[in-house]
């Protein structure tokens, strides 16, 4: 299954390893044999080591998992791998879905936009989705998505981090959202 999809992606240019092979086991397990890609997960990266274009470059490719139907279902840090030319690779195919309904696509840009804000902070990993997918499909993603609906590590990582899906939630809203919330204080101030 993890083969399939990752053939699936691969077809529909995301830039994910070859499968080598696939098959059963001895024992009847799975076996899945991908090609190397030499590089380090985002998980394994400082801020400082990941620029923006790497980050604009992943989203791009989510946008490009996404046309083509797939929800990864598992698109944390761990789940991007940039090579040693700095580009990112979408690895780890094993909760992903075909023909995926927009929730499950909604999810996986909430769960990286969530796991890259702990990392680079919510302006740069909101700046690279919206060049992506634009703040209205990011805004109803929020909205959509429940955090119980994510993966135990970035439910975790919200916890620790109370402050940060509000403050992601008023980065994709944009400036026009910070004008708004100034006249509305502005309004409700004392009257003279």
């Amino acid at each position: 299954r993890e083969a399939y999809l990752g053939l699936l992606a691969g077809a529909a240019g995301v830039r994910t390893p070859r499968v080598v092979l696939a098959g059963q086991y001895g024992n009847g397990a799975g076996l899945l044999v991908q090609r190397m890609i030499p590089g380090r997960s985002l998980e394994d990266l400082g801020p400082a080591e990941v620029d923006d274009a790497t980050l604009k470059a992943a989203w791009q490719e989510v946008a490009t998992l996404h046309q083509a139907g797939i929800a990864h279902g598992d698109l944390g840090r761990h789940s991007v791998v940039v090579d040693t030319d700095g580009c990112p690779w979408l690895v780890d195919f094993d909760h992903a879905r075909a023909a995926a309904p927009e929730r499950a696509r909604q999810a996986d840009l909430v769960e990286l936009l969530c796991s890259l804000a702990v990392c680079v902070g919510p302006d740069r990993a909101v700046a690279g989705a919206v060049k992506a997918f634009g703040r209205e499909p990011l805004a109803a993603a929020l909205a959509a998505t429940n955090p119980a609906a994510l993966t135990q590590t970035t439910r975790q990582e919200l916890d620790d981090n109370p402050e940060l899906w509000d403050q992601l939630a008023r980065q994709v809203a944009g400036p026009a959202a910070d004008g708004d919330a100034a006249v509305r204080r502005r309004s409700s101030g004392p009257s003279r």
